[in-house]
Parts: structure tokens; sequence; C-alpha cells
């Protein structure tokens, strides 16, 4: 959950400078709060994957950004949308709440469910 916060900082930031002055976007260029949610989700598993393998923090970036690119491409969403949802949501902040929100639980959901995995013979 620690990791979940420095991740959730470091989105704030990268994209707080793009927020400002957000005006609202048409809804056929953001991702919807389930479609965020969804793709936030794999996006915090593949730098968790990363964080893992102990390696040094600039190849870590680098095969983030490699690895983040691939998770885009499966869900079928392009960067520049990523970017347009973000910049929407950090304008509003209650449905950005809301997506952190069923962010969390879905995460806190998963960890439970491979905790609570017996394990294999």
């Amino acid at each position: 959950m620690k990791r979940f916060i420095h991740y959730f900082i470091f989105f704030i930031l990268l994209f707080s400078g793009l927020a400002c002055g957000a005006k609202k976007a048409p809804a056929e260029q953001i991702l919807s709060q389930r479609e965020m949610v969804s793709t936030l989700i794999d996006v915090y598993i593949t730098e968790q994957k990363i964080q893992m393998l102990s390696i040094p923090r600039d190849s870590g970036e680098f095969l983030f950004k490699k690895m983040n690119t691939k998770v885009l491409e499966a869900k079928n969403v392009q960067d520049s949308v990523l970017k347009k949802s973000f910049d929407y949501y950090m304008a509003h902040p209650k449905e950005l709440e809301q997506i952190y929100s069923a962010l969390v639980d879905s995460l806190n959901l998963r960890e439970q469910r491979v905790t609570s995995k017996p394990p294999e013979k």
C-alpha cells in the first residue's frame, strides 16, 4: 500500500502541470472512470513487477516505459488519451476521488485473493 501512495503521488505530480487550465474534454477523448480504473490497475501492477526486479532506477524507468507502452496497447488506449483523461479528472477532483477509491478497493481485493490462496504443492 505504501508503494501505491508513492505511485499516486508520482501521477499527481506528473500530471498536475498538465491539469492547470484544463477544460471539460469531450467524452470520446477521455477514458470513462471504469476504463481509468482498469488501466491504472494494469499500470500499477506493471510498476510493481519492475520494482520487484531490484534493478537500477534508470533501467527500471526504461523498462517501465517499454512495458507501459505494451499495457496501453493491450488496453487499446493511446498515451495521449490517457494524458487527456488525467487532465480532465485532475480538473474534476470528485470524479478523480471516485477513480482512486475504486482503484484502491480493486488493488486491495486482488491482494487479498493472492494472500489468501493456499500454497501450491
